[in-house]
């Protein structure tokens, strides 16, 4: 990718990290099956209509199909060098039966990460590179040093960090800037508005909301009961029938307004989240075309004041 077309940047008139990412993003985790099965070609066209409808921020991870999704970004943007962005993630360590072993920030598994994912990727640099999560066994400062080098080296333009407290930012930012901070933000899980983001807006990092539609809770088409057997979701609290009933209100509301704005719940979610501030990414997934489509609409919908301090109301004793 050409640097000098690259939109992750800083702001040398501001001497905090200014990051600049699109307001809306494409998660693409769910392409790798994780909330039941989806066809490859499925998945390419969801990548085809982001980018038709004017979404160039990619979000993967080397968990994501074992690489594979990575190999499918790869393959998908091989044609838009230059206009597109990407951001991957490392830090799971996952054995040969595909489950989850165990997390790792040791510098060594740091750099093993990244040159696999450059290889998957099929690129030189990758533009903004996660922690996943956050090894407990080694300090923070240890694994940012490591990514520190990556950046040092060329391999990487930017890092970032995900599912992540006040502390570790902390201490992270002041090893090395961070660029952005991937928290779970939606109106389901406004968590991070206590300390996190008033943190991050101090800091000048950008905030990237994932799952901003709670897993599909927020876009109106995710009863427990019609999921997939091999679907995520059968195993999130969230999705369990008494949690699914408490959330109802929030639901039926989003409807409502929807219904009146001849839009979709997807969309007035997505609206509500990307009113909090310029400073907040959002990077919802999809399954399918019609939702990638509704996603991106979102980014005209400007609620009615009236719309947004109800759904605030209801959201935060949802």
């Amino acid at each position: 990718m050409d640097a000098s077309s690259n939109p992750l940047s800083l702001d040398p008139k501001n001497e905090a990290m200014t990051f600049q990412l699109p307001r809306l993003g494409l998660g693409c985790m769910a392409l790798s099956g994780i909330y039941g099965s989806i066809d490859r070609s499925v998945a390419w066209n969801i990548l085809a209509e982001a980018w038709k409808r004017g979404v160039t921020h990619f979000d993967t991870a080397d968990l994501y199909g074992a690489g594979e999704n990575e190999r499918l970004l790869s393959q998908f943007l091989a044609s838009h060098r230059g206009e597109a962005t990407v951001a991957t993630k490392f830090g799971y360590v996952v054995g040969a039966n595909g489950a989850i072993q165990k997390i790792c920030g040791r510098p060594e598994y740091v750099r093993a990460c990244c040159e696999a994912s450059l290889t998957r990727l099929r690129v030189d640099v990758i533009d903004l590179y996660y922690l996943h999560r956050v090894d407990p066994t080694t300090p923070i400062e240890e694994t940012v040093g490591a990514m520190a080098e990556l950046v040092r080296a060329g391999k990487v333009r930017h890092i970032g960090l995900s599912a992540v407290g006040p502390d570790i930012i902390r201490r992270a930012h002041a090893t090395h800037p961070i660029a952005a901070v991937q928290n779970e933000y939606s109106m389901l899980c406004r968590a991070i508005e206590a300390e996190i983001l008033p943190l991050l807006r101090r800091l000048g990092i950008r905030c990237v909301a994932y799952s901003p539609l709670s897993r599909g809770l927020l876009a109106g088409h995710s009863d427990p009961s019609r999921l997939e057997a091999n679907d995520y979701r059968r195993k999130m609290t969230n999705f369990e029938p008494l949690n699914f009933a408490r959330t109802q209100p929030l639901r039926s509301l989003l409807i409502r307004i929807a219904k009146n704005l001849g839009r979709t719940p997807a969309e007035v979610a997505l609206a509500w989240l990307l009113s909090r501030g310029d400073a907040v990414t959002a990077i919802p997934g999809a399954t399918s075309v019609a939702q990638m489509t509704f996603n991106a609409r979102s980014l005209s919908l400007h609620l009615p004041e009236g719309d947004l301090q109800l759904l605030d109301t209801v959201s935060k004793s949802a």
